[in-house]
This record gives C-alpha cells, sequence and structure tokens, in this order.
C-alpha cells in the first residue's frame, strides 16, 4: 500500500544556512562602524537595490520571511 507523502509545515528559518552567509555575518560582526542602516554595508545594499529599480529605495534586511511581510503589508 503507497502512502501518500509527509507534508511538512515547519518554518523556514529551521534550516541550515550557506557557508557563504555565514561568512559575510561573520564578517559583518568585525567591522565598528555605525548600526541600523548608517552603515557601510546598509548604504551599499542601498545603492545596490537603487541601481536595479532605477529609484532611491530603502533596504531593511530581517531575519524571517513573516518580518519581511509584515513590512511590505505596513508599507
Amino acid at each position: 500500500m503507497n502512502k501518500a507523502p509527509a507534508v511538512n509545515f515547519a518554518s523556514d528559518n529551521n534550516a541550515g544556512v550557506a557557508p557563504e552567509v555565514i561568512g559575510a555575518i561573520c564578517a559583518e560582526a568585525e567591522r565598528s562602524d555605525a548600526a541600523y542602516g548608517w552603515d557601510t554595508t546598509s548604504q551599499l545594499m542601498n545603492d545596490l537595490f537603487a541601481e536595479v529599480f532605477e529609484r532611491p529605495v530603502g533596504v531593511y534586511c530581517v531575519s524571517t520571511g513573516t518580518a519581511a511581510n509584515a513590512l511590505g503589508l505596513a508599507a
């Protein structure tokens, strides 16, 4: 008798992370400039996204898809 495949409704933030992501997080932890949008990394992201969208943008890094959805809905 064939069983239906299991459905997994676990959160997407319980999975592993790519080594490149961990490396980037560790590199960020080493810096000493301002935070919360005033640091060089945030400014670089704003500039890169503004180039893609051809207009000024604000990039908000969040830790989960739920947080991103909430920000998007609140905008």
